[in-house]
């Protein structure tokens, strides 16, 4: 498909600018769609700051901040403002500058991810911003979750987050059976390999040691017994919900996440309407745009829910089932971003096709 025939008939030029890494898929797939469709695109990476990627904020006496940033190899500073949308894709982990020594390292790095999650909260009116980064901010908040949630969601697990053992043990062992999850990712380097904890079954004998207990609070919850689990991702109002068979391996049946997406049989499967209503209703409280609920359904037939990721991955869901068209519908929403956005169906591209033109290109 040619990209005039991708355009189609009432094609306005676009511009936006995306605070991430060409390393993401998510990233590199939208630059690729909307460059094929003459729009601008921009992506401004973390890991070439502070070195390649200088950016400067700056404030006039009438309170005008103007926000610039200079690529390595660029022949002109980026402005900030003239882009009609931002993608506050991923949040910031800064990349190395030669010429300081290991420990100034540190402290730069430190300070240039502070300037860069400031910058990231800089909007400017007239923008659209997926998401604002106050919205982020909050939400990315376990506990405010959970509470939203609540009031507003499907049921929630019975939920601790402590790093207080005269807690944890207790709620623990009150657990018909209970698991325990990092309130944020968690990796670490062992033997030269990047290892993630992922969620896992816990009991009372596995935690004898106060240390690790007081040293590092975690979410510990009411293991839910689970007939399936459902990735629901929305653009505005258009919500995609892709029943995962996690419990069809001994694998994923505690997280979904250790084990390949390919060994999971998914689908495309409709919302019942009350709980469309609750994700919904919930979206609109927080103020995302665009997100991804993990959900799952227990033997009782109840939707739980877990969490929201507000920048969750979700092309993998095409990637492993082709009939779900993620990258499709990402792409018409960052053409025209908004509260009450819906896929009109048109399919022009697909993960796949940037994946062959990705591996071609490498």
């Amino acid at each position: 498909m040619g990209s005039a025939d991708r355009r189609g008939p009432f094609h306005a030029i676009m511009s936006v600018l995306i605070f991430g890494s060409l390393r993401d898929p998510h990233v590199a797939a939208l630059h690729w769609a909307l460059a094929s469709l003459d729009h601008r695109c921009v992506v401004l990476d973390y890991s070439a700051f502070p070195g390649d990627w200088r950016n400067s904020c700056s404030v006039d006496e009438e309170g005008m901040v103007r926000t610039t940033s200079w690529v390595a190899g660029s022949s002109s500073r980026i402005r900030h403002d003239e882009f009609s949308t931002v993608w506050n894709r991923r949040a910031p982990s800064v990349g190395h500058l030669q010429g300081l020594a290991a420990t100034e390292m540190d402290v730069a790095r430190t300070v240039s991810r502070l300037h860069l999650d400031n910058m990231r909260a800089l909007e400017r009116a007239g923008q659209i911003w997926v998401n604002p980064r106050v919205n982020q901010r909050k939400i990315d908040n376990k506990i405010i979750q959970l509470r939203v949630g609540a009031d507003l969601g499907p049921r929630t697990p019975s939920t601790l987050i402590s790093n207080d053992p005269g807690e944890v043990l207790p709620f623990v062992e009150d657990c018909t059976a209970a698991i325990v999850k990092p309130i944020t990712p968690m990796f670490w380097n062992t033997d030269g390999r990047t290892r993630a904890m992922a969620t896992r079954d816990v009991t009372v004998a596995d935690l004898q040691t106060d240390a690790s207990l007081v040293g590092c609070p975690m979410i510990y919850q009411e293991k839910v017994e689970k007939l399936f689990e459902l990735r629901v991702t929305f653009f505005g109002e258009e919500f995609v919900c892709a029943r995962l068979d996690s419990q069809g391996h001994q694998d994923s049946r505690t997280d979904f996440r250790t084990t390949d997406p390919a060994n999971l049989s998914l689908e495309e499967i409709p919302l019942k309407p009350d709980i469309l209503a609750r994700l919904n209703a919930f979206r609109k409280h927080t103020g995302l745009l665009h997100g991804s609920f993990d959900l799952a359904v227990d033997t009782q037939g109840n939707h739980i829910f877990f969490e929201i990721n507000e920048q969750g991955q979700f092309l993998w869901l095409e990637e492993v089932n082709p009939e779900i068209r993620m990258l499709d519908r990402l792409v018409s929403f960052m053409e025209e971003p908004s509260d009450d956005f819906r896929w009109n169906g048109r399919t022009r591209f697909a993960f796949s096709e940037w994946d062959a033109h990705d591996t071609g290109c490498s």
